[in-house]
């Protein structure tokens, strides 16, 4: 089981302890979108494994969001993701190791991303997180942070800092 907390402020006087700044949240929702019913659910394969369909057919024009964007935490279907975005491994290393080391978290698994970059020591000043939760199909929630300081790994206390130094791991 997991969990998060996320303090936000807008003193000036917190400044200082800050990690990030807010740039900009979209929250999409298209549930009473006719060509959104069904468009995600579960059903048996001829293997009689359960698994997830997909029926959207859409064709996007995909900007390279790796210009705008020093790291991505994904939440939803991250082989799809990886593929329609173009991200690299090193993208999309956060997200896979948080599903293998805490599973499905749902929306905190966003955070414990975040914390791995933090524990990787990947995160500077300046950089741009694109955090992007995907549900069942119709909605999206996204958020964008800029980091207002290098993050220091060994002054941070997360999830991570006790095993970053076994991760990645090879997942099949």
């Amino acid at each position: 089981m997991g969990g998060s907390a996320v303090l936000l402020s807008n003193r000036s006087s917190d400044r200082p302890r800050s990690k990030y700044q807010l740039v900009h949240t979209l929250r999409t929702h298209k549930g009473a979108d006719d060509k959104s019913y069904k468009c995600v659910f579960e059903q048996n394969d001829e293997t009689n494994q359960v698994g997830r369909v997909f029926k959207m057919k859409i064709k996007p024009c995909i900007p390279d969001f790796k210009l705008a964007f020093e790291h991505f935490c994904i939440h939803g279907v991250l082989d799809e993701l990886e593929k329609s975005l173009d991200l690299t491994r090193w993208h999309m290393e956060p997200s896979r190791m948080t599903l293998y080391r805490f599973g499905n978290t749902s929306s905190g698994s966003l955070w414990y991303e975040l914390s791995y970059l933090e524990a990787k020591g990947r995160i500077k000043k300046h950089d741009r997180i694109w955090q992007i939760g995907l549900g069942s199909g119709f909605k999206c929630n996204s958020a964008v942070w800029r980091a207002l300081r290098t993050i220091n790994p060994s002054a941070e206390k997360n999830p991570w800092t006790d095993e970053i130094i076994k991760f990645p791991v090879q997942i099949s």
